[in-house]
């Protein structure tokens, strides 16, 4: 139920690696990367929000072997 902001300050890296479990039932902000916002190898499960500022397919990349679920929202902030 609480909140995580990861603000990357335009640092050539990206906001989370997840190589394990990572639940959200609250919110979730990654703001200001420039390679992705979330990189997942391991399991993400989101019940809350995830607002990131890039375009989708480059702000949650999910690799080989890693899983996503999705019941809550996904808000993107991104400028088109």
């Amino acid at each position: 139920d609480g909140e995580l902001t990861v603000d990357g300050l335009m640092q050539e890296s990206y906001g989370i690696i997840n190589h394990g479990f990572l639940y959200n039932f609250g919110e979730i902000n990654v703001l200001n990367t420039r390679q992705g916002c979330i990189h997942n190898f391991g399991t993400l499960m989101n019940e809350g929000s995830i607002a990131v500022d890039l375009p989708y397919e480059e702000a949650l990349m999910l690799k080989e072997g890693g899983s996503f679920y999705n019941s809550g929202e996904i808000i993107n902030l991104a400028m088109f």
